[in-house]
Order: C-alpha cells, then structure tokens, then sequence
C-alpha cells in the first residue's frame, strides 16, 4: 500500500514537473505520418518567420508614439506657446496696475512674449 501511494505520487509529479534540456522535444509525439506533416508546418513556419524576426526600417523623420502620446505632446507644445506669448503681457498689465502707468509694460511684455513664442516656433518649424 506504501509503495502504491510512492508510485502514483511519483507518476503525478512526473506529469507536473518541468520538461528539462534533456526530456523536451519541440514536435510531439505523433504517429509517424502526422509527425512527418507537423514537422513540415514547422519547418515552414520557421522559413515564414525569418523575415518577421528582423524589425522594419523606420525612417529617421517618423515617429513610433500612438495617436494619443502625438496629440498629447502637440497640445502641451501649444498651450506652452500661448503661454509663452500670454503671460508677460499680464505681467506687464499687473506692473502697470502697481506703477500707475497707462499700458506701457502690457505692451512692452506682449511684444517680448509674442517674439519669444515666434522664435519658439520657428524652433519647432526647422526642428521638423
């Protein structure tokens, strides 16, 4: 009874190791005219595959990012121009207000803002 219960345990253990280096074979064990037929789909698979294996071409001007990362970026790109342009004008328009002068630092701030965000631009223009 002993040695019944070793068996079986040892048959299970058997049947949920691990194939090692030495007990995996990569084509099962079929009867001999279906052994030669999956032999010939691997072997033709595996010529199919070469060819898949080696990565496509990219060009160096494309880009590998999904939709949403390329629409993403763009838009942190232009929010950040706008803000570029944007901000020194009510910066100046705030200095203005604490001074007591009649829109000279809204305008000098718009001017250096909307130059600042067109060198930006262009920047992004030659880049691409």
């Amino acid at each position: 009874m002993v040695g019944e219960d070793s068996g079986s345990a040892c048959a299970v253990f058997q049947l949920l190791s691990l194939p090692t280096a030495h007990s995996f074979h990569p084509i099962p064990h079929f009867p001999s005219p279906w052994r030669r037929v999956m032999m010939d789909i691997m072997k033709e698979n595996t010529e199919n595959t070469d060819s898949a294996k080696t990565p496509p071409e990219h060009g160096p001007h494309e880009d590998l990012r999904s939709p949403l990362a390329i629409g993403l970026a763009w838009s942190s790109t232009i929010s950040g121009i706008a803000l570029q342009a944007i901000l020194p004008g009510l910066a100046g328009l705030w200095l203005d207000t604490k001074l007591g002068t009649v829109l000279l630092f809204f305008f000098l701030g718009l001017v250096l803002g909307m130059a600042s965000a067109m060198m930006q631009l262009l920047k992004i223009v030659r880049k691409k």
